[in-house]
């Protein structure tokens, strides 16, 4: 996502773990598949933090925006996910962030 090839090699790396974890099910693995994609939006979030003004001009800047807002709150499910959740990480909470976190990295990729 930072566009830096080492940076992407992490990015997958924690895919394929959070999706590793995911396939072996049951709560210890839907919350390890959070815990894998967690501290890669933390870095991510701290190397890319999201700009404080919105575009609202439909530009390229404007969509990127609104990607690395959406990149935030994902941060924050995850958080709460791994850290603060009184009940297990359920099969849901950690197919939405396997999704959500596949499909950001999919959009910050350069075209191929």
């Amino acid at each position: 996502p930072t566009r830096r090839s080492s940076d992407l090699d992490e990015a997958l790396k924690a895919l394929f773990n959070a999706s590793t974890s995911f396939e072996n099910g049951g709560p210890t693995a839907w919350k390890d598949c959070v815990g894998h994609i967690r501290p890669y939006l933390e870095n991510w979030k701290k190397n890319e933090p999201t700009p404080s003004t919105e575009p609202k001009d439909g530009s390229s800047a404007d969509r990127i925006w609104k990607l690395l807002n959406y990149r935030d709150a994902l941060y924050r499910c995850c958080h709460f996910w791994v850290h603060e959740a009184t009940a297990a990480t359920n099969r849901d909470d950690a197919l939405l962030a396997l999704c959500s976190y596949a499909t950001l990295l999919r959009a910050f990729r350069p075209p191929s």
